[in-house]
């Protein structure tokens, strides 16, 4: 349960019970207050927090600026986890009181979210005391959310029983009250976790991969999410390094088939790479007019010919595909892929391998083609292109796996940076690089997952999201 060397989805899902940052997203990813009542940016580099008076440490200790000031730190720590997400972070003080302020070094529009998920509270005086061992089996942790562990077995799961003394039951009302008193969490996998349901041996699964419950009669809550699945075409060596190359592999990515095939059905088509629906401040006609801007790509055969007819490569090419073996979903749609470029002439070739293998190559950018996801725990705009299209992520080890070095790029991606968040400024800065990176073909987007919460149908999570797995979950589970 220490976010600073166990950071994922699953562990997650198991602090957002428990531990609480100075904000908090709300089911649409909107910023809403929790320890901190206000957040002040006088300007692009300045965070100021007020932190909300009077909020107790389960052991009756209050929440001081100190405990704030320690736990972002040891987030921002270059051996934690969580270090990427404070990369743009200089100083970390306690200003006031009841006030902590974050310098950062540059503007990053990304960092407004960034305490909601990655900025979790935790006692100073406690987390010194068990400076090795803090989060594990017997010695929990010390936070302030509305439930609080009571045993942890890594092997087998946890409980959790109400903290009556939370801060924030007054605002919750009648959803803490009529909250579940005590919550029992088991760890399994999807499959075992599907099989549990079924048996009656749990009420629900939560977060898990929806696959699992194809064909299942329990009762199925899906929301759509930001995590992305997308095709990495290494643009610089081999047959790829031709954009007619790319731009035919793009008409051949059949969207519909690889979300019934691979994912069972439980995905949402995505021609872009960062969705419309992440702009939520702002005029829904004014996003889809700024959109159309973008080259799409549909599946088209004629299409994927005529680009193929173009290239050096008429008369055909061979390109190896490297997957990660155990995920069957990313097998199938590389497979589809393959079957699709077939039809034109063109061999893809794939490549089974563990998990290890794949990233160790990916991160020397040797792969020509790969299908992965990438999950955006942000509403940020900026997520992707900021991860992936960066030119300081060119060099072997950074991030910018499809070699992508399009003039102009970079500038576009640090102006989305540096705007404010959910701004007009943002959303054309977002746009340019989404075209420089359609124009290229660098990166090709499939789909997004949905998120799945399977369950007893006596059982029913109200305003089920993405988000809302970094919660306090019970509280909306009626």
């Amino acid at each position: 349960m220490d976010p600073a060397r166990q950071y994922d989805q699953p562990a997650l899902w198991v602090n957002g019970l428990a531990l609480e940052g100075l904000i908090k997203l709300d089911n649409t990813g909107k910023v809403q207050p929790a320890l901190a009542t206000k957040v002040d940016n006088p300007d692009p580099l300045t965070y100021v927090y007020t932190l909300r008076e009077g909020v107790k440490f389960w052991n009756d200790a209050e929440v001081t600026p100190d405990d704030v000031v320690y736990s972002l730190r040891r987030y921002q720590d270059q051996t934690a986890q969580t270090a990427s997400k404070y990369k743009s972070v200089d100083t970390i003080t306690a200003t006031g009181p009841m006030e902590v302020t974050v310098k950062l070094k540059q503007p990053d529009s990304a960092w407004q979210y960034t305490p909601a998920y990655a900025g979790q509270i935790v006692e100073k005086k406690f987390a010194e005391a068990h400076e090795k061992d803090l989060g594990g089996p017997g010695v929990l942790t010390m936070g302030t959310g509305p439930w609080k562990p009571k045993d942890f077995n890594s092997s087998a799961g946890m409980t959790f029983v109400k903290n009556d003394g939370w801060w924030g039951a007054a605002e919750t009302g009648d959803d803490f009250k009529e909250s579940w008193k005590t919550v029992k969490l088991v760890f399994a996998a999807p499959v075992p976790g599907a099989a549990a349901l079924r048996a009656g041996d749990v009420d629900g699964v939560v977060g898990g991969d929806g696959t699992a419950f194809a064909g299942s009669s329990s009762e199925l809550t899906k929301a759509p999410t930001e995590t992305l699945g997308y095709i990495t075409l290494l643009t610089d060596k081999g047959p790829l390094a031709d954009v007619h190359v790319r731009r035919a592999i793009a008409h051949l990515v059949d969207r519909e088939a690889i979300i019934k095939s691979a994912l069972r059905g439980f995905g949402d088509p995505a021609p872009y790479m960062t969705s419309q629906r992440v702009w939520t401040e702002l005029p829904k006609e004014d996003v889809a007019t700024a959109y159309d801007q973008i080259a799409s790509y549909d599946y088209d055969l004629d299409a994927a010919k005529r680009e193929l007819e173009q290239s050096a490569y008429a008369d055909g090419a061979t390109i190896v595909a490297e997957v990660i073996s155990t995920y069957p979903s990313f097998v199938r749609a590389t497979e589809i892929l393959k079957e699709e470029a077939a039809k034109i002439g063109l061999t893809i070739k794939i490549k089974g391998e563990p998990g290890a293998e794949w990233l160790t190559n990916s991160s020397d950018h040797k792969i020509e083609l790969t299908v992965s996801t990438y999950s955006s725990l942000s509403p940020d705009p900026n997520f992707y292109p900021n991860t992936l299209m960066r030119a300081d992520g060119l060099p072997a080890g950074g991030s910018n796996y499809a070699n992508l070095d399009v003039p102009g790029l970079d500038g576009f991606i640090r102006t989305a940076s540096s705007a404010r968040a959910q701004s007009k400024e943002q959303l054309d800065a977002v746009v340019g690089a989404l075209k420089a990176n359609a124009a290229e073909v660098g990166y090709i987007p499939v789909y997004t997952q949905q998120a799945v919460f399977a369950h007893d149908p006596k059982i029913s999570f109200e305003n089920f999201s993405q988000y809302a797995m970094g919660s306090p979950y019970p509280l909306y589970l009626k």
